[in-house]
């Protein structure tokens, strides 16, 4: 009776859950693995920047890094010909204090050995880790292995080694909302377009010399609070892991004898005066004095209230092709007269020159010609 053979299945591995493995593996390293569609601009912007940086870095006196702020606001073309050193932008869309640090030390170990460097840290930016959840950096697309373990141990924070970890291994995690927005389009039968989007950023990124260029936009509200209301309060203080790294970006550049300009971008009147009357503006404004105080290197470049009306901005804080190309022209007069004669003491608290509507020689190309250079482009290939 108990020679009946049975089927021993321990130490057997299921066909389904087999099954089920591959076809995760293959969804992860092969459908989504650098498809455009599963990444938002602000990814598309960190990979690309992460991997041009050592190519475009070298030969640049002046080199900006940044978020969408500076990236938007300074124009890197108009900046070579106002200032008449070669100037090549690194900053990238919701860049932070991490960020700018990391292409910086990329930059120099490719052998760039740029004379001055222009930053933007926002202040909503310098608020949040590294970790955030309300602003999730896309730290795979830009870092390699070395550079994350680097800024883990530097955080000490295991949610943020087990957000850099997850995302490292599973695209799905990284890019959960973009693929959530590409099934609801593909099962709704609309296109997401970021497959045309991402294209049309690069072709006006190498346009422009790494900077990117906004159409104009249409018009909105911008209220401005009345200067008789009270000031509150203000709650802001910089995230820790943030000022590490503010610093280490400083240091990094004074042991090059590079001067770093700290640029403070307009914004429009009505959102400078909620900033104002939030009471942030001044602590924010009191944590880059402190800054300053301790580098003597570290040059400060302010054009929070130079004139620029709304209608050269797309939103509350980004300046349109218009705008940019203003700000470029004056922060290029401020950096002229700064970077000129050597031993010369200079101010170093720079206000950007009042807002000048003339227009650029210097040809600048918006994302909307970008598309539209590229969709003729294709046209003529298929008719070939």
């Amino acid at each position: 009776m108990n020679d009946v053979p049975r089927n021993d299945r321990r130490g057997s591995v299921p066909v389904g859950l087999l099954g089920m493995v591959v076809l995760i593996m293959t969804i992860e390293l092969g459908v989504m693995r650098g498809n455009l569609d599963f990444m938002d601009n602000v990814a598309v912007s960190w990979k690309y920047t992460g991997k041009i940086v050592k190519r475009k870095a070298k030969g640049n006196s002046l080199l900006c890094f940044g978020d969408s702020m500076l990236k938007f606001g300074l124009m890197p073309r108009v900046l070579t010909e106002g200032t008449g050193q070669k100037s090549y932008s690194l900053a990238v869309l919701c860049g932070s204090a991490p960020s700018s640090y990391f292409l910086l030390r990329r930059a120099l170990d490719s052998g760039a050995r740029p004379s001055a460097v222009v930053v933007d840290y926002a202040r909503l930016i310098l608020g949040d880790g590294p970790a955030s959840e309300s602003r999730p950096f896309p730290w795979v697309e830009l870092l390699k292995p070395r550079e994350a373990a680097e800024l883990c141990w530097t955080a000490k924070d295991p949610n943020l080694v087990t957000s850099i970890g997850l995302r490292w291994v599973l695209h799905s995690v990284r890019q959960r909302q973009e693929i959530r927005t590409h099934v609801v389009a593909m099962l709704s039968g609309k296109p997401t377009g970021q497959r045309d989007v991402a294209p049309a950023l690069w072709r006006n990124w190498n346009t422009n010399e790494g900077g990117q260029a906004n159409p104009k936009a249409e018009p909105f509200e911008d209220i401005v609070i009345p200067e008789s209301h009270p000031i509150k309060p203000g709650t802001w203080c910089c995230d820790p892991v943030n000022e590490t790294y503010v610093r280490k970006f400083i240091e990094l550049a004074q042991s090059h004898h590079i001067k770093v300009y700290w640029m403070l971008p307009p914004s429009t009147p009505g959102t400078f005066s909620h900033w104002v009357h939030s009471g942030d503006e001044q602590l924010y404004i009191d944590f880059v004095r402190k800054q300053q105080s301790q580098y003597p290197n570290l040059f400060v470049l302010d054009a929070r209230d130079c004139g620029y009306e709304k209608s050269v901005f797309v939103d509350g804080v980004h300046l349109d092709r218009d705008g940019a190309a203003a700000l470029s022209a004056g922060v290029a007069q401020a950096l002229r007269h700064s970077m000129s004669e050597a031993g010369v003491e200079h101010a170093k608290w720079v206000k950007i020159s009042t807002f000048d509507d003339v227009k650029s020689r210097v040809a600048i190309e918006d994302v909307t010609e970008s598309r539209l250079a590229l969709k003729a482009a294709m046209g003529q290939r298929k008719r070939r």
